[in-house]
């Protein structure tokens, strides 16, 4: 079976030479990051920039977007790609707001950060008579922001390179990971589980996945963070987790 990683640009997709891939996503992480290694005959034929905008591909047959952000570093053989998150880690904010409710305040705090299409909680909010961004970086506003409205959800960017800042989402449709199946691997510590398998490419932190193993008590589970990797030849994915029920 064919393994395809792949770097997308506005106006290139490379579908070979690159010789090493590593994607990390985490809840807790102000940005995740993606790292490339290329052939010295791409390295020598491509023309990278800083601040490039680019995505990441990863699957079998068919591949699927697993990272969308910007080159970090001065490209070479190794790129390094960080997501959308540095937008508002590098962004001061400093804006007093007056009555409003939380989807105006986050909305206002994204779009002075540079993205305008945020997805927030389907549920409305209380008005707040005041809310205040006292300069700093929009990542820690942002913050501040949900703990005013007594959140404790954060923000993050999807694959996509979409910005969320809602609750945990349902979904229809759990993955699901089971013993002597799809898990390679799985190692516990205390309550915290990291999981082996074979690459997922859809998989992400903040979802919630079914998990079917002798040493896990939970049987749905929270993605905490997720790590799309070559191995050997072969795709691999490994993906934390607290098993609460411990």
């Amino acid at each position: 079976m064919a393994l395809n990683v792949e770097l997308h640009t506005d106006d290139l997709e490379l579908t070979g030479g690159i010789v090493k891939v590593d994607v990390y996503h985490a809840a807790d992480s102000p940005a995740d990051l993606a790292r490339l290694t290329l052939s010295e005959e791409l390295v020598q034929a491509m023309r990278l920039e800083m601040d490039q905008r680019v995505e990441v591909w990863l699957g079998h047959a068919e591949t699927e977007r697993v990272f969308t952000g910007r080159i970090a570093a001065p490209p070479g053989r190794e790129i390094l790609i960080k997501d959308f998150m540095v937008d508002l880690l590098k962004t001061k904010v400093t804006k007093a707001l007056r009555d409003v409710d939380f989807h105006e305040a986050a909305s206002i705090l994204f779009r002075t950060c540079g993205h305008s299409d945020i997805v927030l909680p389907e549920a409305s909010s209380p008005i707040k008579p005041s809310v205040i961004f006292s300069g700093g970086n929009g990542y820690d506003e942002a913050r501040k922001l949900a703990r005013v409205f007594g959140y404790r959800f954060l923000p993050y960017f999807d694959q996509d390179g979409i910005p969320h800042f809602h609750p945990i989402e349902d979904i229809d449709e759990c993955p699901a990971f089971e013993y002597g199946n799809n898990i390679i691997n799985l190692l516990k510590t205390g309550n915290m589980v990291e999981v082996k398998t074979v690459c997922t490419p859809s998989l992400f932190h903040s979802m919630e996945v079914i998990i079917d193993h002798p040493q896990v008590k939970s049987d749905v589970v929270v993605v905490k963070s997720v790590r799309h990797f070559n191995e050997g030849g072969s795709l691999r994915t490994i993906f934390t987790f607290e098993d609460v029920a411990a």
